[in-house]
């Protein structure tokens, strides 16, 4: 073996750097840094990144590191027979890997596995195409949030290959296709993406694969001062899941790339998707909607139309319009109307439940959950992905949602000329917007209440999100909707004159015990989804010893201690800045985005899926303390895509404003 020198190949302008190994023929340090902002340093890369083969067919005698010229890299291996070579250059600003065999015999399973690390992000893998699921074909591109991202290309070889001296069928002189995988295993943070030779790799066999960080087509109608400053976490808002241990399918939309898929999260990432389907040539990010949506109508679309927001829970009423929301997304971005042919009936059968929903005939739907005091006990979940909350029965989250569904929905068949079933629709979404103001607005407090329960009490704990949503969907006229957003805005203000850098809080008045989610009861006498609430909250039993929380007032829980009780969050905190340009208050939405935007430049919104639950950097309380479970939730930069229709001058939730053909 030879040691290698302490080389290294860096671009000239900091946007990527790469360390080789001192110990071993392999990368040990592969940063970016696409703004050149010195992100570059940090390495993301969990072990160093080496060529792989069959040993046994091709053993590994000794190898070398040299320096052909700075910028210029190879890493020389030499077999029993032969050599294969590993070049590492600097082209432009590009990196490129040449590799390069001259064996007498093939080399068997040659590829490229990159041990990827969560420590500073969990980096994304957005391939042109997916095939049987787990072969994710070229060109690829590599995201890695808040340091950018590389666009990844296999180069065909140039000239002809040599001969071995035999005679070969004319086929084995074709350059090797190759693929990649992406398997993952979130217990142990594990994400490996490996790029495949299709066949083994023969004398005088060469493939290049070039990684730029080419910038990303910028959307039509946004300032070049504004994209600058969300270019670099645009993508963030993009996650496909790994082929990984405890889900169904891959590739997937989904929470993180090592998480679950969550359909009731898929219209954040679909709407972004519809401002920029292909940010650079051959990335095909509709294609992950079309993906999610077809696994769920295949797989989690219950018997009578409920949808499971995750896995097989399916317990949220909202699940259902955030599909329908997410699939004219799909559509209106593509005009793949076979598609919608060929779903028609699945989404009817979802559309159809919401309508059946509205229980009473008063125009709301009502949660499958009642809403009421106490009610809501691990496992279940409220009715929205903010699930530990009582959200129930008449909820105005879940109706304003259902509105715009509906609305969506008429449109997608009227594209298909299903124009009468169109009109119930329709008239679905105008006997809705009928009552919705008057049904949920709280004169005691100015503005919108979360929910009525079934017993009839209002649950308001003004709910920034929920009236931002409201105005952002046009079911707060507005002068209605200046009044009360400006009661929200002074709250605000007042509460931190500084401005809220990690979101605005959920609730701005603490949600008593009584209408935060409870303890499970369960043998192993753990608290499920509740357990680290327990450093916190006291419990008492009731009357069947069955533990309750002990917070009065919320206020032990409040300002995001807790349970999410006045938690700050990012992706919520959109609907806000949508509904206040909406109504057009513009500059109380450019003092609620422009902290965002600076946390967003910082890389303050995730750290990674290292952490423990109670820590992730998805949700923070008042303090700016990481208080989430993941680390890294996707719709956490939602809040862009509001930054995006305002630059269009479409104020509103995406599909809804006026100049988008809302009715």
């Amino acid at each position: 073996m030879t040691k290698a020198r302490g080389t290294e190949v860096r671009d000239a302008n900091g946007r990527w750097l790469v360390r080789l190994a001192t110990d071993q023929p392999a990368i040990a340090h592969l940063g970016l840094d696409t703004e050149g902002t010195g992100r570059e340093t940090h390495n993301l890369l969990r072990e160093p990144l080496r060529l792989s083969w069959m040993q046994s067919t091709a053993p590994l005698r000794s190898w070398s590191v040299d320096e052909i010229e700075p910028g210029h890299v190879r890493i020389r291996h030499e077999l029993d027979y032969g050599i294969l070579d590993w070049h590492i250059r600097a082209d432009g600003d590009c990196l490129t890997f040449d590799i390069r065999q001259d064996a007498w015999a093939p080399v068997y399973d040659l590829a490229l596995p990159f041990n990827l690390s969560q420590q500073h992000c969990p980096t994304a893998i957005l391939p042109h195409a997916v095939e049987h699921d787990t072969r994710l074909q070229p060109p690829w591109l590599v995201v890695a949030p808040d340091h950018g991202h590389l666009y990844a290309e296999v180069i065909a070889p140039q000239g002809a290959r040599r001969g071995t001296g035999k005679r070969h069928p004319a086929e084995r002189y074709a350059p090797a296709n190759w693929h990649a995988t992406l398997a993952g295993q979130r217990q142990s943070h594990t994400l490996i993406w490996t790029l495949r030779a299709d066949r083994p790799f023969e004398r005088g066999d060469a493939v290049t694969f070039r990684f730029s960080p080419q910038p990303i087509a910028k959307p039509d109608g946004v300032s070049d001062t504004l994209w600058q400053r969300i270019r670099r976490p645009w993508l963030n808002q993009i996650q496909a899941n790994a082929d990984e241990n405890d889900v169904e399918t891959p590739m997937l939309l989904a929470n993180n790339v090592l998480s679950n898929p969550a359909v009731c999260c898929t219209f954040f990432y679909s709407d972004a998707i519809r401002c920029l389907p292909e940010p650079l040539p051959g990335i095909d990010l509709p294609m992950l909607v079309r993906r999610t949506l077809d696994d769920w109508f295949a797989n989690r679309v219950m018997q009578h139309g409920n949808v499971a927001a995750f896995c097989k829970s399916d317990t949220y009423l909202f699940t259902n319009p955030a599909l329908i929301c997410a699939a004219w997304d799909y559509v209106d971005a593509t005009g793949d109307l076979d598609w919608l042919r060929t779903n028609l009936n699945s989404l009817n059968l979802v559309a159809n439940f919401i309508l059946r929903r509205d229980q009473d005939g008063d125009g709301l739907v009502e949660s499958l959950h009642s809403g009421n005091r106490w009610s809501l006990r691990d496992p279940d979940r409220a009715d929205f992905y903010l699930e530990t909350v009582n959200f129930g029965h008449k909820n105005a989250l879940t109706n304003a949602f259902a509105y715009r569904a509906f609305l969506r929905y008429a449109d997608l068949l009227e594209r298909v000329e299903s124009n009468e079933l169109a009109a119930v629709y329709h008239k679905a979404a105008a006997k809705l917007e009928s009552v919705f103001y008057d049904t949920f607005h709280n004169p005691e407090t100015g503005v919108l209440a979360g929910w009525i329960s079934q017993d009839g009490e209002m649950h308001d704990y003004v709910s920034p999100y929920i009236n931002g949503l409201a105005c952002a969907v046009g079911l707060a006229a507005p002068e209605q909707g200046r009044e009360i957003l400006g009661r929200i805005m002074t709250r605000l203000r007042e509460l931190k004159p500084e401005g809220w850098r990690w979101g605005v809080p959920v609730n701005l008045v603490p949600v008593p015990d009584y209408d935060l989610i409870q303890p499970a009861l369960r043998p192993d006498g753990k608290f499920g989804m509740c357990e680290l609430a327990r450093s916190i909250l006291d419990t008492v039993p009731d009357e069947l010893g069955v533990p309750r929380w002990v917070d009065p007032d919320g206020t032990k829980s409040f300002r995001g201690r807790a349970l999410y009780n006045g938690a700050t969050q990012t992706g919520l905190t959109a609907f806000l800045i949508m509904g206040l340009d909406a109504v057009g208050m513009r500059e109380d939405a450019d003092w609620i985005l422009e902290p965002l935007l600076q946390a967003a430049g910082a890389g303050e919104l995730q750290n990674g899926l290292h952490v423990e639950s109670g820590t992730g950097a998805e949700h923070h309380d008042w303090d700016g303390n990481p208080t989430g479970y993941e680390g890294y939730l996707p719709e956490g930069w939602y809040f862009l895509v509001a930054a995006l229709m305002r630059a269009n001058n479409r104020p509103g939730l995406p599909g809804m404003s006026r100049t988008e053909g809302a009715e």
